[in-house]
């Protein structure tokens, strides 16, 4: 009866490793950070990822552990990256080589395309007494726009306008003088980088 299961008894007893909890992948300009989340025991010791670009090339990672609290985050960084999904795959092993179960996650690295669509806030200038009024129109989905503008002493100088601020005075601009702002995006809500639409720009009146 034993000849039936004699080849796994003479394989031993399989160890397997405590897997990462929990992974995720925040996006960034040409880069990604891959969040892995440890709680499941002490004996990882070595990290070991597979990174899938969009043609299905992988490059294989291998990243030393020090375990010292039972839930514990790693945080890894891939930059120059091109734009696109990457896929990773995440395996644990122990200091006897024992490996864990493989865990999945994907993200996303942006790059010039996904800035080729940012919209910059529509701008109209007035003019009151000695004073200039910018108007702006509502936008969807920016952070804040930042407008720079040449001063009266020659310096150059920058406001951070809020998504919902209609209009901003500013009564120290040079007469003649340069002025241009662009609007701040985030592709993700935890993105590691802030993205700028194209700049816009003109000259105030003499």
């Amino acid at each position: 009866m034993l000849d039936n299961i004699r080849p796994y008894l003479d394989k031993g007893e399989t160890v397997y490793v405590g897997k990462a909890d929990t992974l995720y992948v925040n996006a960034g300009h040409n880069r990604v950070e891959l969040v892995i989340r440890l709680k499941s025991g002490y004996s990882q010791t070595k990290c070991q990822t597979v990174m899938v670009d969009k043609n299905g090339e992988e490059k294989l990672f291998d990243y030393e552990i020090d375990r010292q609290n039972e839930e514990q985050y790693l945080n890894y960084i891939y930059d120059g990256l091109t734009e696109g999904q990457y896929d990773f795959y995440v395996t644990l092993f122990d200091a006897e080589g024992n490996k864990s179960l493989t865990e999945t996650a994907y993200g996303y690295s942006y790059g010039d395309f996904y800035q080729s669509t940012l919209l910059n806030r529509r701008l109209e200038l007035t003019y009151n007494e000695d004073k200039v009024v910018l108007k702006w129109m509502p936008i969807d989905d920016a952070l804040y726009t930042i407008f720079s503008y040449t001063a009266t002493d020659g310096s150059i100088k920058e406001v951070t306008v809020p998504v919902d601020e209609n209009e901003t005075e500013i009564s120290d601009f040079k007469e003649g003088g340069s002025y241009s702002w662009k609007t701040a995006y985030k592709p993700t809500k935890t993105s590691l980088d802030i993205f700028f639409s194209n700049e816009g720009s003109g000259t105030f009146s003499n």
